[in-house]
């Protein structure tokens, strides 16, 4: 399937994420990927279709049906990859070197640096 090409855009951009991160250990640092959303704009219609005025054709829905749900798995097993050893450490560090018991995206999404 063609569309999955998108994917191979985070997983690779991820691994060059990690590998950055492992060597140079920064205070801050974000990563970003975009495929989410270009799965969720090009087939929302083929997942999911009641909102639509015109519904997807059964060939539509063979084809593209999965690739929001795939973007989605994407996402989390990226996201999972994230929280194991490399990570965890440097998070833990530093949630308990500022005294903070949430997770550090919880504090970031409230607007502020640190939890303090």
């Amino acid at each position: 399937m063609r569309w999955k090409r998108v994917g191979l855009q985070p997983q690779i951009n991820f691994d060059f994420f990690k590998t950055i991160y492992k060597r140079y250990e920064p205070e801050y640092a974000t990563w970003h990927t975009g495929h989410c959303a270009h799965y969720m704009h090009h087939y929302w219609r083929a997942w999911d279709d009641s909102q639509f005025k015109v519904k997807a054709t059964p060939e539509e829905k063979k084809h593209f049906g999965s690739a929001v749900e795939y973007g989605y798995q994407l996402a989390d097993e990226l996201l999972g990859a994230s929280s194991t050893s490399w990570m965890t450490t440097r998070w833990s560090r530093w949630r308990a070197g500022s005294g903070c018991s949430l997770m550090w995206w919880t504090c970031i999404r409230r607007g502020r640096s640190s939890c303090g």
